[in-house]
This record gives C-alpha cells, structure tokens and sequence, in this order.
C-alpha cells in the first residue's frame, strides 16, 4: 500500500487517491479519440494535485499504467499521443528516480512501441521523456534490449527530422550502460530477432561499428591459430568489445542480415563484412568456432541467389579479398594472389557448408536445390568454381539420386533435377569425367549406379564430352576386371552415346601404342585427368583410341567365349567319366560322347545365364565396329576361332550378341570357317528353339534370317538340317522346332531357302511307327496347325511342284515319295483335303493338275510288273481314295474295347501317350456310326446274333447300359488329365463328335464336364504365364499354350449345346414335359443320370438353371484369363515380343467365348460380371464396353431388370426375368450401374436416355418398393446430370425439367420417409421432437413446388402434426421396418456425393436452396437436437461441411450451424470431433456470418437474464461466461486469420471485465487461439492487455500476501510460453518483463538481481528446488555455485502434487 511521506494516514494522500480513481472511473465512458483526451485531461489534472506533496507513489499504479500504454495505441490520432505523453511526464515528475527505476516495470512498456508508428509532433517529445527521466535512471542494462527495439526504427531514415536527436539519444544510453560488450551484444541480438530492425541497426553499424582487422599488418593470421587471447590482443579495444564474451552473436547477426529479405539490407550487411569483417581477420580465423565460420560463409554466398550484381560485386570482393599489392614489403605482412587468398580463407568453410547441406537432405525442392543454385552461382569466378565445385560435384549428383529413390511426385523431381542438370553442365568436363574415372576405378556396386545414373539422367551429350573423353571413359571400363550388370549397362550406354566421328580407321593409329616400354592406356588416362583443362592434352589420337579399343573389346570377348568353351568340354569330360563309371570300359564309343555330351547339355542348362557376358561383349564389339570407318576386313584369329569353337548351352543374349558379332565381321571369315561357324551356331540355335519357354522364339528366328540374309545361298538350310538329322534328338522336338520356323517364316518371299529340306524331313516322320505311330501323330497335329494358321496352300505347294518335275523326269521312286508324302498329308487333315480340293496351280485345280500325273503314272506302271511300279500304281490308288470308309461291323464291341483300352492309360500307362489320339478318332467314328446306322442297333441287341457268338444272353443288356456311364466317365477323365497339347485336342475333337449322341442327357452330365474343363483352362494358362515370366523350363511337358485352345473350344461347344436344348424346352411353364428323345443315348442317360430334385418346380426350369450355373462358372474362368492376359501385355509390365506372341490370342480367345455366353444369356451373364465387379473394379467394365460393341443402348436395359427383378418382379414379362442365380443385393446392382453410367462416354447418354429415364420414372412411381435403392438412385440421376450437362443433348430444356422434377420426387420421398419414421419411433417413446431450426419442421418439397418452380426458400412456420398424419407415418413405418426400411446412413452418404453436383441436377437457383433447405432441416437439425453432440455421425458431418461450401445456399445452413455452436451442449464434444468434423463447418460459417459471431461477441460479459446477484456474478453467471470464453476460443482457432475483422481493442475491454476469479484462466485460453490464429499485424491492442495482466498475475503470485489460483498461474505460463515460442515482433520489447532477454541469460552474474518477473520468481523460495522435481536435469550455469534453473511447469505440477 502507498505510504504518505511520514508514513502515517494523510488526508492530502486520501485527497490525491480519491482524485485519481474519479479520473480512472470516467474511463468507462470513452469511446472516440475525444473521449480519450477527456480521460488523459481529468487524469492530468488529478496527477497535477499530487505534485509537489513529496509523493513518491501513484496511486492505483498498474490501472495508471494500463490506460496509458492504451492511450498509446497506433490507431489513435497523434493528439491523443501528445496528451499522454504529457501524463507520462507528470507520472514520472512525481516519482522519483529511485522510485521509477524499481517500476520501471510498469511505465516503460507502454512507451516501447511509440517510437516506430510515432507522428513527427510526438518524436520528439517522447525523446524529450527518455531524457528526462529514463536516461538518468541508475541502471539500464536491464532494460537496454528493449531501448533499442524501440529507437532503432527511429534511425533507419537518415533523411528524418528526428534522426540526429534518436542516434544522439542511443550513444548516450551506450555511454551510461558503460558496457560495450553487452550493448554490442544486446544489438547483435536485436538484428537476429527482428527485422524490422535490421536497417536501423545497419545504419548505426555503418557509422559506429569497429573494424575487426589485425592492428597490425606485420601480424601472420596464421600466428593465432589456437592462440585465442593473443588473437584477441591483435584487436582493437572496441572490437574486442563486440566479440566479448563469444563471437557467436556476431557471426549470427551477419548471418540473418545477409538472409534478409530486402535488397538494401543485404548490401549493407555485405558492405559491412567487406570494410570492417575481412575473411583474414584475426576474430574469423583464430577466434570464431569454425561452425560460425561457415555459417557466416555459407550466408553471404547465398546472396548470389538473389541474382543482383551490386550483391555479387561486394561477394567476390570479400571472398577473393583486396587486390594484390605489387611492392613486396617486409614489414607489410604476407601477401596472397585473389586465388591464394579465397583457397586459404574461405575454401574449407565453404565446401564444408555446401556439402553439409547437400547432405542433409531436405524433402522440400526449394530447399534442396539450394546448394545446386550457390554452385551453379561462384561458377561465375574461376577463382572459386575450379576450387570449389570439384569438391561439391559428386555429392550433388549422389543427392539427386537419393531423391529419385525418394516417393516423390514427378514435379517435385523435375524442378530437384533441372537445377542439378544445369550445375552439371556448367562445370567443365574434365572435372566431370575426372570424377567418373575414379568411381569406375574404385568399383563397388554403389558407384557403378551412381555412373550409370550419371549417365542417364545427365546431358552428356555435349561435344568435347562425346568426342574426348567418353572414348577415353569406355577404354578404362574395358580395363576393368569385374564386369558386372550395371557395368554392361554403362559401357552400352557410352558406346551408343559415342558419335562416329571420334574415330578414325585404325591405319591411323600409332602402332607403337602398345610397347612394353610406354605406359598402359589406363596409366596415361588417369594422368591425364589429373591435369587442369589448360594443361591436359589428349594422350591418344582417335585412331590409335580405335586400335585400342577394338584390341581390348575382341581380347575381353574372345576370352569369354573361350570359357563357355571350356566350361562345355569339362562337363562333357565329367559326364563320360560317369558314364564309363557305370556302365564299364567296354561299353565306351560313339553312343558314349553323344551320352555324355546330352547329359552335359541337361546339367548346364543352369549356367547358360552366366554366358551372357559373352554375348554382350559381342554385341559391343559390333557396335564399336560399325562405328569405326573402314573396318569391315578387320579380323582376330583368336576371337574367330572363339566363334568356331562356341560351346553350348548358351543364353539368348549370348546367342543373339554372337550372330550379331559374325554378321559384322563375315568378311574376315573364310568359306571353310563360315561353314564351321555355321554348324556350331546352328546346334545353339536348335537348342534355343528346342525348349518348351516360348520367350524368344521370334527373335531367334529373325537371327537366322539375319544370317541367311547375309550369306544369301543354301548353307544356312545345310546346316540345320544337318543338326536335325543327327541322331538323338527327340522327334517331339524337331517338329516344335520346325513348326516354329514355319509359323515365323512361312510368309516371306524366299521362304523355301530354309524351310524345304526340313520341311519333307517333318513330313518324312508321317511314315514313322515306332512307339504306335506317335511321331506321326506329332506331325499330323501341326499340319492342324497350318491349316489353322491359313498357310495350307504353301505347304501344298512345296509338295505338289516337286511331283510335277520329278514326274516329268522319270524318276519313279522320287515320284512314289512325293506321293505317299502328299497322301500322308492329305490323310491327315480335312481341311487339307478341302485345300486340296478348291486351291488352284498353274490355273488348275489341284485335283486335276494331279489327276493329270496320276494317269500317266498308271500307264506306265501297267505295263510293268517291277516292284517300284506296283508301289506307285498302290500310292496312285489310295490317293484317288483317301476318304473311303472301309469297316462298318461289331461298333458296339469296338467301342467298349476302345474304352476299356483309354481306362488302361489311366491306369499303369502315361496319360499323355499319343496312341490315344488314334484311338478317340476311330472311337468317334465307330460312336457315330452306333447312334445313326439304325440297322446296326437291330441287329446288336438281337437274340439271333448273340446265339451265333455263343454269349450270355444278358450281355447285350449289361453292354447297353454301361456304355453311356463308361463314356461319360472316360470323357471326364480324359478332360481333366490330360496335358499333352495333341491328346488335348483330341479329347476336345471327340468331345464335339460324340455330344449329340446324349440327346437331352446332356444337361445330366454338363455340371461335371464344366467343372472338369474350366479347371483344366486355368491350369494350362497358369502354366503358359510361369513359363513367360518365371523362366520355368520342362522339357517332359509339351507346349502348353497350344492346350488352352481346344479347351476352349470344347468348353464352347459344350455350353451352346447345352442352351440349345434348353431354349428349345418350354422353361416358363407350369409342368415339365415329357422328354421323347428317340435316341439311344437319349433313353438311356435319362435313367442313368436322372436326379430327384427336392424342389417342385417344372423340369425344364431346373434344367435351364444348370445351364446358367455352368455359363457362370465358365464366365468366371475366362474373364480371369482375360484379365491376366491384359494385364500383363501392358507396356508397364514391359512384355516382349514372344511375350504379347503368346498371350493376346489367349486374350482374343477368352473374349471370344464370353461373347458367345453374352449373346446367348445377357441378362444373366451381367449378373456374374456384377459379382465379379466386386473384386476386379473397373476391368469388368472394359470387357463389357467389348461385348456389347460400346452400345449401351444394348446392355442397360438387362440392367435395370436385373433391379426391377429382385424389387418389383410382377412388372417384367416373364422372358425378361432374372432367373436370381447370383447372390446380388439390389444395392449392389445399383452400384454397378452407377459406376457403369460413370464409365460411359459423355456423348453415350443421348443414346440410353429414354430408358435411364424411364427407370427413374419406375421406381418413383414404385416409391414404396424401392425404398431401399432411393439413396443409389439419387446418385444415379446426379450421375445422369453430370453426362448431360457435358453434351449439347442437354441444352434442350425439357430434358432438364424432366430430370430436375423426377429427382426433386425422389428427394421429397426420401426425406419425408425418414422423417416419417423419426416421427413414428418419438411418439412410440412418448417424446415430441421437432425437426426445424428454431421448433419448426422441415419445409417439405412440395409437388406443386417442383412442376411450377414456385418455390418458397423461407423457413415455413410450424404445422401441429394431426392424428390422422401420425397414423399414417405409424402405418407407414409397420410397412416398411425391418430390413427394407430406409437407411438414413445411406442416404446421408449419397447426399454427400451428391450435393456438390446440385446445380446441375436441379438447374434453378430457388430450387436448389429449397432442397438444401429440406436436407438440412429433416437430416442435420434433428440430428443437432440430440442430447449430446457425441452422438452426431461422421457422415452427417461430412454432408454439412459439403452444403457450406456449395455456393448461395447460406441462407438454408447459416442459423443451423450458428445454433448448434451457440448450444452449450457443443463444449461436451471430444478433441477428435471438434478438430476433425466440426472444424471446417465452423470455420466456414464464421467467414459468412460474421454479424451473428460480432453480436454474440457484444453479449459475451453481459449477465445472464435470470440473475440474482446485483452487485457479483454467482457461480452459475461464472461458469456461462468461462463457456462463452472457451467457446470464442475455439472460434479463433477456426477462423481465417484475420480475426473476423474484430475491434481488439474493445474484445480487451470485455476481457478486461471478465478477468475475476477463475475467469482469468479461460481468458488467457482465448487470447493464447487469438496469438495462434490471427496474423499479428492485426493484434497491437492485445499486447497492452497481454503483458499488463500476465505480469499482474506473476507479481500477486510473487507476493505472497496474494493468492493466486494455481489454475490461472498454469494458464498463464502456457500463454507466456506460446508468446515466446512464436516469438512475434511486436512482443520482443515486451520479453524483458519475464525473462532475461540478453546474453545476461547465458552468461549470469549472481552479483546481479535477476530483472525478469519470472526469473525473480525462479530465483526465489516459492518453487521446489529443480533435484526434487523427477525426470528433470537441471542446467547447471557456467558460473560456479550458480543455483540451478527449474522449469516453471514442472515445479508447478510438483506443488499441486
């Protein structure tokens, strides 16, 4: 309490208060600045009465000092200003210095700021003031911070009337702290801090600032390396006075200045580094930690990003230093050239700084191509560029790599990249290829990707780089003994990038390039990239680099092959020695090597990848060929005797590097080593060709064609024909071999070159007998093949032609081959004899070209009795009669006997033996004679016939009943076990033939056969991708792929049949009829495989209901082909050639059969693709678009019966139906059809409109019982619109209307059920709850609102529901419960989608706020009424934050969402909820409704209306305003930035009336989301209010006479700890109030008081000493027996506990 002078009560005293808090009283009513100068005069003048009285005190001290700091506010007049200044003086006048220095606390504050918005009339009176009575204050150390916070702004305009008094008045607060080092650093700290600043403070260095160069020039820098206090020494007084205690604060200081983001700011500071900071000065060298160095480096280079030429100037100055003095003086000290000077002072720091950020891997491209952009920038001086970038270059390039590995977005990498690229191609390419050539040298994975990164990503293409050094680069990597991947890679990619013209012929080189006596090429290459671009001269010419490199590339290639030679024989060797092993000495020979060399190709099989080494190293020889000029007879004995002598097995890169290579140099070869090349390569190729992988067998022909092309004569046919006649090749694998050349050759021009002699050497085997004919049967399966493949004619050629000439010499045994070999052909094939029969030769028929030949044959062979010429006459003969039918007796045996010798092959035989292809084709023969000779039946069941063959009597009987089961077994078997792609075929054939003889029956057996079928296409097809993609390679299988076709066509054949018999049935009716199938497999299968069906439905329903199970199941299985096939002849998938061979007529086939299927049952064929939609997405859709042709018009009708089916049956015709097969919900229909609609062509809805509106008229008129589908339908009319309005279709407006109306329907229906069924279960509960906004119910969307479009948008008043509406909505809601019942969830998540579209859907702006009014009132408000808030769904609030943002419906949501946050019931709402949901839709609403939130505002510190207590506020008056506090905190945190355009300065005066009690804590909650959330430029009233009450509640907490709510003091440290920790502007002259804001904070004098509020409490006995608090480590000071520091909040937790 203020004392009188004599200490005793004073009547002046009482006089001098009672007159101040009249003044302060008046203070209620200002409101204009008028009203301020009032308040200020009456203040005055109570003031005024206390002068003179020796009162050392003013009464009411913090009031005082709070209305005057907001006297000062920078929205006043500068009257106002002048007035308070006055008080201020009077204040002031009447304490006393002692007195005002102990509240100096209290009264300067408030005068800080004025400085920096100060009018010209004010300046110099508050300059006046601080003379007066602030300069002679005892101390100012504390308060210095904030003195030059306040009047540097006062000097950053030299040009300023109040310039010379404001510098005037900072040199003489300098001169009375009378601590240099401390004012230096309190500026340093000033310029780090605050920007605003920083020209000030630049102008006061400029003039003020010491020079921090050696005072001596004889002093050696080197010299105080290490020796700090001599460092020191060397230094003038006052700049050893700015880098006292530390240098930190300096280097940091320049650090920010030289970052700052105007121009002029950083110039000066450069100016200032190159007059008084020189990079040889003692304080940079000696003293700064080398950390502040290269900060201090790294800053000042980063002003060449700027781009601005007066910046780079003053940069290379201070970096190259002054210019070299000519005169050499001892005394004068060293001297450096600029180069020296930069490499001996700023290198280090400055390549060390730049690789650190390269290093540290920023995400954010800015900031990573940072360094890039400095290197690219000291380029410029070559001075720093050839020192520096060196250095830098590497860890550039290996940083973009990192980045590229990074998940990044292609922008962000292009942007990282383009500043990399352009660094790269600045620096000069020596540096570049120096850097490569020691990461190829120095090997390791690592840095052979970063070469081959290099190479990919960066331009190399330059000039000097592709003529000079890749050359040079290529020869070191073929130097290089581990030859990795990635080392072919690179080398591939050099070569290629190398142009022609860097070499010349080879003629030209120096031939003495090798000599034992000169270096090795790698030596003279890496001395040569140790030199300088100046110095470095090539050291090889390009021819002599030609000579060379060809040497090193045929020595490196040769050598390889020569191992796989090697490596050939010693396993041949290995497998011999086994052999002779096991089978004896004697038994050795000719048979042994073939043995062994077979067995020693099957065991390395495996090692044929390790080849491939080889063949690349081919195929770069080649290439480096063809680009030497005049090299075409260049030859090496040792690499053509390689090629001789390769070994096999090898891998196609081998193979085709190989061929590639011998293409390139045949002219060196020699006839004889042509043929000896020939024949090695020819086995390698056989044996490529000879694999069941079909991954390269288009390029593997396309190489032999290559080399027929280059020889162009008939030795290439020579050899390969002399491979496959050697003996030990598998006949299997010389056909596959032949029909692959045959499949890619047959269409070219000169395909008889290489196909002729092999060809009659495949057709040879159709004489073969051996193993029953199955090498014949081989041959006869890829003469199916040719004719498939339509080259029949060719084949017919090639056989035909040579009978003519042959015939016309005379030569009868050669005319007897062509004709036993066109026989064989003929008898093969069908649609060989059909080619036959219709192709022409010569303008003939075939038929009668070789009827022609056959009669003079037979002329001449009656004459003769010879041997030759029965033979020719015989041939002759079964020619004329290939398709005779010669044995027509005991079918029935016959075909038992053939099913019980097929039941033996599942038994102890293979099942894939081809006899049965024999045996199925005479079975089907003898099948089908059986069922239509009718004669023949007689007589097999006659008594007669089994009497004459002594049988039992009861054998036919038993044989007639078996057959059928056998069959049917053997067929199933057959179906599902075979694999051989021949024996597939024919199951498949007999599969065709034989199906009619079930009649009816086949809907019997269909279920098994498809089962068996689908699961054998599946198989095969997931063999043929493992075979593709996984490398699998089994030579005991056969070609899987050419199996998946016949199951195919089996499959489809089955299932048409199948249809066929059930479409011609009456399905529909009410009884089955009686099955009158007169055949015998008929009768017969209808007793074997007859089922009891438990369900009483007609037989022909059931049997329909088979079929369709089968097409789903074969639906199915071909759409999975499909997919896989698609999906993996992407180009992402990177297919080969053979790779999209192979799989896109598996793709072509599956499709095939789905749109059989399609065509044949649509409606339920869409039914399995929806089914199939629910884990294939959008692929479904593309199959579709195929099947139907892209017509919708054609498919969306079966889907709006596949709806209407399940939910409204009775008004479909019974053949447009669904069968319900599937088990699709009618949700999931609607889904499917919606994302059909959306997969649709815009222009597509023109087409299907009428239907699509048609479907949406059905279920509006059927509202009830489509009730479940509503929410779907909704979305699928939005849909709808948003195809229309993209065409000219819908400009029409009738079709807007019709769409606009039938949706408007719809939402009236849904939202009224809802509603409906709300008001049902509250009058069942006894509760009456309405539904509006303010009590009202929701504005119904009328019928005659929607088809008149007069729309009232006001809320309607509120209806009383009747009784007989409420018996309607309970008669309704009994209709609908349970399952079918509308779902809120679901219309309120299609509403959500949906809404963002309504414009276009409704098209009329009254309409659409009508419906948004309706949604918001039956959905949001009823959902908002709940007892809780908790309870609102995620959903729900998805669908309100949709309708805020949808433009001009403000009025439907606006009073909606301001109730709900105005409900008290909003603060029980969790964290989650109110950051997640309710955020955005507050957030929203405050940008709109900012009158209601300023209203609300006004009224937040009035009483509540039911208030009892006059002159207090109670407990209940309390806890509304903490709610209105925390509830406008919140609003803050939601709000946009601006502060919704508050006047703070009255928001401070509530919160000034709010500030009782435990009020103060919610308050410093408000204000901590208004520093959090609002720009600060908005805020100057807040920080009068901010420190004058958090320093209040400190000191109450500070005198222990006070109580101070624990609760409040912990809101209060958290809003002091978010001030600081965002630290703003405006609050750093306000720091010093509660902490230590200078280096006072480090470097503590326990001599010294501590000034901050907080750090006095710190240091006093109030908190628990830091040890006790667990979990903490104090920081112990560098002072000994400094008390420890103890954090606020922890001590304070510590005394709650």
């Amino acid at each position: 309490m203020p004392h009188s002078p004599t200490n005793k009560p004073d009547p002046k005293w009482k006089q001098f208060v009672s007159a101040v808090d009249r003044a302060l009283a008046t203070w209620e009513s200002v409101q204009e600045w008028a009203d301020y100068i009032s308040f200020l005069g009456k203040l005055h003048r109570a003031l005024k009465g206390g002068q003179g009285q020796a009162f050392v005190q003013i009464p009411s001290a913090r009031i005082v000092a709070f209305r005057l700091a907001t006297c000062l506010d920078p929205g006043l007049p500068s009257g106002v200003h002048q007035k308070t200044l006055e008080v201020y003086n009077s204040v002031f006048d009447i304490l006393n210095g002692q007195e005002l220095h102990f509240q100096i606390h209290l009264w300067l504050p408030g005068l800080l700021p004025l400085m920096s918005y100060g009018s010209i009339n004010v300046k110099p009176l508050l300059i006046e003031l601080f003379e007066r009575h602030i300069l002679p204050l005892p101390s100012l150390r504390s308060i210095l911070k904030p003195l030059l916070l306040s009047f540097l702004p006062g000097i950053d305009d030299e040009t300023s009337e109040s310039f010379d008094e404001v510098l005037k008045l900072i040199e003489d607060i300098k001169l009375k702290v009378n601590d240099d080092s401390h004012f230096w650093q309190c500026l340093f700290l000033v310029i780090i801090s605050s920007k605003d600043r920083r020209p000030g403070a630049l102008i006061w260095a400029n003039r003020k600032f010491p020079s921090f160069a050696a005072i001596s020039q004889s002093i050696d820098v080197d010299s105080l390396v290490g020796n700090i206090p001599a460092a020191y020494q060397a230094l003038s007084y006052d700049a050893q006075m700015a880098v006292s205690p530390e240098t930190g604060l300096l280097m940091r200081a320049f650090s920010r200045g030289l970052q700052d983001e105007h121009l002029l700011v950083q110039r000066g500071f450069l100016e200032l580094l190159v007059k008084n900071l020189e990079l040889q000065s003692p304080v940079l060298q000696a003293i700064a930690s080398k950390d502040d160095l290269k900060l201090l480096v790294i800053s000042a280079c980063s002003t060449v990003l700027r781009r601005d030429m007066s910046l780079n100037r003053r940069l290379w100055i201070w970096l190259l230093g002054p210019e070299p003095i000519t005169t050499d003086s001892p005394s004068s000290g060293p001297h450096y050239s600029r180069a020296e000077y930069f490499a001996k002072f700023a290198l280090e720091p400055l390549t060390t700084g730049l690789l650190e950020m390269i290093e540290s891997d920023p995400e954010v491209p800015a900031e990573r191509t940072r360094p890039y952009k400095i290197c690219l920038s000291i380029l410029d001086r070559w001075e720093i560029g050839t020192s520096v970038v060196p250095k830098i270059l590497l860890p550039v390039i290996k940083s973009v790599q990192r980045y590229s590995n990074a998940n990044r977005s292609d922008a962000e990498y292009e942007e990282v990249l383009r500043s990399a690229g352009a660094l790269f191609d600045g620096v000069e390419a020596i540096n570049i290829w120096s850097d490569v050539l020691n990461l190829i040298l120095s090997g390791g994975d690592e840095n052979m990707q970063l070469v081959l990164f290099i190479l990919q990503v960066f331009n190399i293409r330059d000039e000097e780089m592709i003529v000079n050094h890749l050359p040079m680069i290529l020869l070191a990597l073929l130097y290089k003994e581990d030859r990795s991947d990635v080392w072919f890679k690179i080398t591939s990619l050099i070569l290629d990038a190398i142009p022609d013209r860097a070499f010349l012929p080879i003629h030209h080189a120096d031939q003495t390039v090798n000599d034992e006596s000169n270096a090795s090429p790698l030596e003279r290459i890496q001395e040569y990239y140790k030199l300088t671009s100046d110095e470095a001269v090539l050291p090889f010419s390009p021819g002599t680099l030609s000579l060379l490199l060809l040497n090193r590339l045929a020595e490196l290639t040769q050598s390889e092959l020569e191992k796989l030679h090697q490596s050939h024989s010693n396993q041949i060797d290995s497998a011999v020695d086994v052999y002779i092993t096991a089978n004896g000495p004697s038994e050795t020979g000719s048979n042994t090597v073939d043995s062994a060399e077979t067995a020693a190709t099957s065991n390395n099989e495996d090692d044929a990848s390790a080849s491939a080494g080889a063949g690349e190293l081919a195929a770069l020889l080649s290439s480096l060929l063809e680009k030497i000029p005049e090299q075409q007879s260049w030859r090496n004995h040792g690499l053509v005797n390689a090629l001789i002598n390769l070994g096999q097995p090898i891998s196609y890169t081998t193979l085709s590097g190989v061929i590639t290579l011998f293409i390139t140099i045949y002219d060196s070869f020699n006839e004889e080593e042509v043929d000896e090349f020939l024949f090695s390569i020819a086995k390698v190729l056989f044996a490529q060709l000879s694999t069941s992988s079909n991954k390269h067998q288009v390029e593997i022909v396309q190489a032999i064609w290559a080399i027929q092309e280059k020889l162009d004569d008939q030795r290439v046919e020579s050899a390969l024909v002399t491979v496959v006649s050697e003996p030990g090749h598998d006949p299997l694998i010389k056909v596959r071999v032949f029909s692959i050349l045959w499949q890619h050759s047959i269409n070219r021009v000169n395909a008889k070159v290489i196909l002729e002699r092999y060809l009659f050497f495949v057709l040879d085997l159709l004489s073969e007998e051996d193993d029953g004919g199955d090498i014949a049967t081989l041959v006869h399966h890829w003469l199916k093949c040719v004719v498939t493949s339509g080259t029949a004619k060719q084949l017919l050629d090639f056989i035909i032609i040579h009978l003519l000439e042959t015939n016309e010499s005379g030569d009868i045994r050669s005319v007897i081959y062509y004709l036993d070999t066109l026989i064989r052909v003929l008898s093969s094939n069908a649609a060989l004899r059909s080619t036959y029969a219709n192709e022409e030769l010569t303008g003939k028929k075939y038929p009668l070209v070789i009827f022609h030949e056959i009669e003079r044959i037979m002329y001449r062979s009656a004459d003769s009795n010879d041997r030759d010429s029965q033979h020719a006459l015989n041939s002759c003969l079964e020619l004329l009669d290939i398709t005779e039918v010669k044995q027509e007796s005991r079918l029935l045996d016959h075909s038992m006997l053939l099913l019980s010798v097929l039941g033996y092959f599942y038994g102890s035989r293979d099942i894939e033996s081809l006899p049965q292809v024999s045996i199925l084709r005479l079975l089907s023969k003898f099948l089908l004679q059986l069922n239509n000779v009718s004669p023949i039946w007689k007589q097999i069941y006659s008594s007669d016939l089994f009497a004459a063959e002594n049988t039992d009597s009861g054998r036919d009987e038993v044989a007639k009943k078996s057959l059928p089961k056998t069959l049917f077994q053997c067929l199933v078997n057959g179906l599902s076990s075979s694999k051989n792609e021949y024996v597939v075929r024919a199951w498949a054939d007999f599969l065709k033939d034989i199906l009619p003889l079930f009649g009816q029956g086949v809907i019997q057996v269909i279920i098994p056969l498809v089962e068996c079928l689908c699961k054998a296409i599946s198989q095969s097809f997931d063999e043929t991708r493992s075979s593709l993609f996984e490398n699998k390679s089994d030579k005991n299988k056969s070609i899987e792929t050419a199996v998946f076709y016949p199951y195919m066509d089996a499959l489809e054949h089955l299932l048409v049949t199948a249809h066929e018999k059930v479409d011609s049935q009456d399905w529909r009716g009410v009884s089955a009829k009686n099955n009158n199938d007169p055949s015998f497999f008929g009768n017969v299968i209808s007793g074997v495989f007859a089922v009891e069906s438990p369900i009483s439905r007609p037989a022909a329903a059931n049997d329909r209901l088979t079929v369709l199970l089968c097409f789903q199941d074969a639906v199915r299985t071909s759409y999975n082909v499909w997919k896989c096939a698609e999906q993996s002849c992407k180009p992402s998938h990177d297919p080969t050639d053979s790779v999209v061979f192979v799989l896109s007529p598996l793709k072509s086939r599956s499709r095939k059969l789905l749109a059989k299927l399609y065509s044949l049952e649509t409606l339920e064929m869409l039914e399995c693709f929806i089914e199939l939609s629910r884990s294939s997405g959008g692929d479904v859709f593309k199959v579709l678009h195929v099947l139907d042709g892209s017509r919708p018009k054609l498919t969306i009708p079966y889907l709006f019966n596949a709806l209407i089916s399940r939910m409204n049956s009775s008004s479909l015709e019974p053949a447009d139906k669904s069968t319900l097969t599937t088990d699709l919900t009618d949700t999931e229909i609607m889904e499917f059809l919606i994302n059909y609609l959306k997969s649709l062509e815009n222009d597509t809805i023109e087409e299907v409109w009428y239907e699509c509106m048609g479907f949406v008229r059905e279920v509006y008129n059927n509202q009830s019982l489509y009730r479940m589908v509503i929410p779907s339908v909704l979305r699928f009319t939005a849909k709808m619109a948003e195809k229309v309005d993209a065409v000219k279709f819908g400009s029409q407006r009738k079709v807007r209307k019709d769409l606009s109306d039938l949706f408007l329907k719809l939402l009236h229906f849904a939202l009224n059920t809802r509603s409906a069924v709300t008001v049902e279960a509250n009058i069942t509960n006894g509760e009456t709850v309405s539904t509006g906004a303010t009590g009202a119910s929701a504005p119904a969307l009328s019928e005659k609102d929607i088809d008149d479009g007069s729309v009232d948008t006001s809320v309607p008043s509120t209806p009383h529901m009747s009784s007989s509406t409420t018996s309607l909505a309970l008669q309704y809601n009994q209709g609908t419960s349970g399952s079918s019942s509308l779902k809120q969830e679901d219309l309120i998540k299609a509403l959500e989608q949906i809404v963002p579209s309504l414009r276009l859907i409704i098209n009329d702006q009254d309409k659409t706020l009508t419906a948004i009014t309706s949604i918001t009132t039956n959905l949001v408000t009823p959902a908002l009424r709940q007892k809780n808030y908790s309870n609102v769904s995620p959903s729900l609030m998805s669908l309100l934050k949709t309708i805020t943002h949808l433009p001009s419906t403000l009025k439907a949501w606006k009073g909606i969402v301001g109730d709900a946050f105005l409900d008290p019931r909003f603060l029980g709402i969790s964290m989650s909820q109110a950051s997640e949901l309710w955020q955005p839709v507050i957030s929203k609403w405050s940008q709109f409704d900012k009158e209601r939130i300023k209203d609300y505002v006004s009224r937040i510190s009035s009483y509540g209306t039911n208030s009892n207590v006059l002159f207090n506020w109670s407990d209940q008056e309390s806890s509304i305003q903490s709610q209105n506090l925390d509830r406008l905190a919140y609003l803050f945190i939601c709000g946009t930035g601006d502060g919704f355009a508050f006047s703070f300065k009255d928001l401070m005066t509530k919160f000034e009336l709010l500030s009782v009690g435990r009020n103060t804590q919610h308050v410093y909650l408000c204000l901590r989301a208004i520093i959090l959330s609002v720009d600060p430029s908005h805020l100057a009233p807040v920080w009068t209010f901010l420190y004058s009450h958090l320093s209040s509640t400190f000191l109450d907490f500070l005198d222990q006479d006070k109580n101070v709510d624990l609760e409040t003091l912990v809101a209060a440290c958290r809003l002091l700890d978010t001030t600081l920790v965002l630290n703003p502007e405006e609050f750093q002259s306000y720091e010093w109030l509660f902490i230590s804001d200078s280096m006072d904070a480090i470097f503590r004098n326990e001599d010294r008081d501590p000034s901050g509020i907080v750090d006095r409490i710190s240091a006093s006995k109030l908190l628990p000493p830091a040890q006790t608090v667990s979990g903490w480590r104090a920081y112990l000071p560098p002072a000994a027996g400094a008390p420890p520091q103890t954090p606020w909040l922890l001590s304070l937790r510590s005394s709650r506990c």
